[in-house]
C-alpha cells in the first residue's frame, strides 16, 4: 500500500439506497408539474427509442441527481455503473451515497468500475439466482483503498486522461461500423423500392405459408434432426443458415413440420413490435423442424432476396400495425399473407442480393473489428484500474 493510503470497509465511507417501484397507475409519458422522471436501466444504457416516463412525486420515491453514481442490481445489468440523469430510480438500481469528506464521487465511481469491486458482485450473484441480485449488506464489507482527498483527485485526473484515449479508439471503431450500417440500410431501402418492370405482389401470392409445430427448449439435443427454434433467429442466426444450432430426437421430429432447403423461416413472436417478422433463409441439405412461433415460406424466388426483404423498413412499417402486443408480441398468418412484396425478375433479385451481400460483408468485418477493439479497450481499462486499486 502506498504511503498515506489506508484500506477501509466500503460501508464506512459510502452508504447505499435501493430504488422504489411506484404503481403503474402513477406513471405517465409526458412531463407535468408534480411529476418526476422515472429512471430504469434502459434510460442509461439504450438510445432514446422509447418513451420517457414520469411518476407522481411522493415521499416513497428514491431520487438521484445527475452526478450521483448508481449501480445496476439485477440480471444482466448487475454491476453496470449508471450516471448522468436525474429523477426517481427504480428497484433494479441502487444509489451510492459516499461520505464526500472522505472520498470523492468520481474516485469511488472508478473503484466501482474496477475488477476489485466487480469481482465481489460476480461472486455474490454467482451464489444465487441472477434475478436475486445484490444488496447493500453484500458489499458493505468490501475493502476500498482510500488515499488522501487531494491524491484521489489526481488519480481521477490520470484515469480520465488515460480513458479518454481508450474511449477515442473505441469511438473510431464504432463510427466506422455505424457508417457501414447506415450505408447498408440506405442501400437496402433503395434497392427494394418498386421499380419499372417489377410486379406488386402480396407475400401469399408468391409463397406457401406453413406454420411450424410446437416443441420446447428441453426437447433440443446435441444430435438428431435439425431444428430451428424461434428464439435462435433473434440471437444466433443471421440472414441465412446451413447448419442449425440444435436438434430434436427423430421420434419427436415425426410429429413436427419441416423447412426444406431454400425455404425461408419467419419468426412470428418476439419481445417488441418492430424486430418481429424477420426471417432466415435455410440452405441445409437435411430438412429442419420449425418451432410453432415461426412460419415457413415455400417459394420459387431467390431465398436471400426474401430474407433481405424481411429486414426492410417498408415491410416492418406494414407489419407493425398487425402486431398484437402483450407479454409477448405476435402476429397472425393473414398479416404475413397480405404483406406487400415487390417482385423483380429472378435475375434482378440475384443482382440485388449480390450487392447487398457485399455491403453486409463489410458490416460484418467492421462488427468483428469493433468487438475486438471493444474487448481490447475494456481489458486495457481494467489493467489501468488494477494498477490503482489492487
Amino acid at each position: 500500500m502506498k504511503e498515506g493510503w489506508e484500506y477501509k470497509k466500503l460501508g464506512e465511507v459510502c452508504d447505499f439506497e435501493g430504488g422504489s417501484q411506484p404503481p403503474k397507475s402513477e406513471w405517465i409519458n409526458h412531463s407535468q408539474e408534480g411529476y418526476v422522471r422515472m429512471l430504469q436501466i434502459r434510460d442509461f444504457t439504450k438510445s432514446r427509442n422509447f418513451e420517457i416516463e414520469y411518476v407522481k412525486i411522493t415521499k416513497k420515491l428514491r431520487l438521484c441527481k445527475a452526478d450521483d453514481i448508481l449501480i445496476g442490481r439485477y440480471g444482466a445489468s448487475v454491476g453496470k455503473i449508471l450516471t448522468g440523469l436525474a429523477g426517481a430510480y427504480n428497484v433494479a438500481i441502487i444509489k451510492s451515497i459516499p461520505d464526500e469528506k472522505v472520498i470523492v464521487k468520481s474516485y469511488i465511481r472508478r473503484y466501482f468500475e474496477s475488477s476489485l469491486f466487480q469481482g465481489i458482485l460476480f461472486k455474490v450473484c454467482a451464489s444465487r439466482a441472477a434475478q436475486a441480485g445484490f444488496s447493500k449488506e453484500d458489499i458493505c464489507d468490501a475493502l476500498i483503498p482510500v488515499p488522501p482527498l487531494s491524491e484521489q483527485k489526481s488519480i481521477v485526473d490520470y484515469l480520465d486522461s488515460a480513458f479518454a484515449k481508450i474511449y477515442a479508439m473505441k469511438a473510431n471503431a464504432e463510427k466506422a461500423l455505424n457508417e457501414a450500417k447506415a450505408l447498408f440500410q440506405a442501400s437496402l431501402k433503395e434497392m427494394l423500392e418498386p421499380k419499372e418492370g417489377w410486379e406488386e405482389k402480396k407475400m401469399g401470392d408468391i409463397c406457401e405459408i406453413i406454420r411450424g409445430k410446437r416443441f420446447v427448449r428441453a426437447d433440443i439435443v446435441e444430435d438428431g434432426v435439425p431444428c430451428i427454434h424461434y428464439g435462435d433467429i433473434y440471437t444466433h442466426y443471421g440472414l441465412s443458415i446451413i447448419k442449425t444450432r440444435g436438434y430434436v430426437k427423430p421420434e419427436l421430429a415425426k410429429k413436427l413440420r419441416f423447412a426444406k432447403k431454400n425455404d425461408v423461416v419467419v419468426v412470428q413472436a418476439g419481445e417488441n413490435n418492430w424486430d418481429i417478422g424477420v426471417g432466415v433463409a435455410y440452405f441445409g441439405e437435411e430438412p429442419a423442424v420449425v418451432h410453432d412461433a415461426c412460419f415457413i415460406l415455400r417459394h420459387t424466388q431467390d431465398p436471400m432476396y426474401i430474407s433481405y426483404y424481411l429486414r426492410s423498413y417498408n415491410y416492418h412499417r406494414y407489419l407493425v400495425d398487425y402486431v398484437h402486443e402483450g407479454k409477448i408480441c405476435s402476429f397472425l398468418k393473414p398479416a404475413l399473407e397480405n404483406a406487400p412484396f415487390p417482385l423483380p425478375p429472378l435475375s434482378e433479385q440475384q443482382t440485388i442480393v449480390a450487392t447487398l451481400d457485399s455491403l453486409k460483408s463489410k458490416v460484418d468485418r467492421l462488427q468483428e473489428n469493433y468487438n475486438k477493439v471493444s474487448q481490447e479497450c475494456d481489458a486495457l481499462k481494467q489493467a489501468i484500474l488494477r494498477q490503482v486499486f489492487e
